[in-house]
């Protein structure tokens, strides 16, 4: 796969989009799952750091801001529940004006994929992978009936309230332990991306819970299928809008919109994401950790 830089800020690459061959079933947690192949796009990103544009939740769908968490080693899950949690929550107000804000599931990736890939040669595609990867291709976490699928599955005591007021799942992404010089995060400006770019998938779990995925909390445990958004590839490479941030460092986190029940002109209400890999690629394994939240408001 070779890459170019086109001007300061800007990188060029590939990006992996939905591929029709692999069906509409996503296996998570799976060997096979990362052995799909899919298709690989060429697409211009943008680096965050180089520009001046106004970057937010509501207008972009994601943000990027400063932020230094008191956890530090994110190894062990009651930890990172009783410290990082409630870290989260106060993020997310503070940037969303939301009255209530509760984590509900992390997952801490450690592994640089190709070694995953590598470890898990010997194994069936129906398989766990032996540690949890990064997603490398370009998706949304939960689609719009996805969302309320996630959260009566995992709050069940918030299921009836769900269409009652605003509610929406976000993600805060951070680097940890030292900044991502390699498979950093990239995000899409969710206006560049039109409803009919959006395929539904099903995500399907493993039947079979798998021990010590590095935080203790197992991301891809047994549990219902949820619905998620796989993405149609873009006609050009600046169809799409890509941001990422160089050499993001612990200190600072991407908060980005998985769903947003609100319906208004401008509002953005979801944000596809990816891994990346390019040429300028250098350094350890990325290492990161991935929370993800209900936000709610009264009004």
């Amino acid at each position: 796969m070779t890459t170019d830089v086109q001007r300061p800020g800007v990188i060029s690459t590939f990006l992996n989009y939905r591929n029709p061959e692999n069906g509409d079933n996503i296996y998570a947690g799976t060997v096979g799952e990362l052995r799909k192949k899919h298709a690989a796009t060429k697409v211009n990103i943008n680096d965050v750091r180089h520009s001046e544009e106004s970057i937010t939740l509501d207008k972009q769908g994601f943000q990027v801001v400063n932020h230094e968490s008191s956890e530090k080693e994110f190894d062990n899950e009651d930890q990172i529940k009783r410290v990082y949690y409630p870290e989260c929550a106060e993020l997310l107000k503070k940037h969303t004006n939301a009255t209530k804000v509760i984590p509900f599931a992390h997952v801490v990736r450690r592994q640089d994929q190709r070694q995953i890939l590598d470890s898990g040669k010997d194994l069936e595609d129906t398989d766990r992978t032996p540690a949890p990867g990064y997603a490398g291709f370009v998706h949304i976490d939960q689609s719009y009936k996805g969302a309320y699928t996630r959260i009566s599955g995992a709050l069940p005591e918030y299921a009836d309230k769900l269409g009652n007021q605003r509610f929406a799942i976000m993600n805060i992404w951070r680097p940890i332990h030292y900044p991502v010089t390699r498979d950093a995060l990239a995000v899409c400006d969710a206006r560049s991306v039109p409803e009919s770019h959006l395929h539904e998938q099903t995500i399907r779990f493993p039947k079979e819970a798998r021990r010590n995925s590095g935080s203790g909390q197992d991301a891809y445990a047994p549990k219902p299928p949820v619905e998620a958004w796989a993405v149609e590839p873009p006609s050009s490479p600046d169809e799409h809008k890509w941001w990422y941030v160089s050499e993001m460092k612990p200190e600072e986190a991407f908060l980005l919109k998985i769903f947003d029940f609100k319906i208004e002109d401008g509002l953005a209400r979801r944000a596809p994401h990816t891994a990346f890999s390019c040429e300028e690629d250098y350094g350890l394994s990325r290492h990161s950790i991935e929370c993800r939240c209900l936000v709610l408001w009264d009004d």
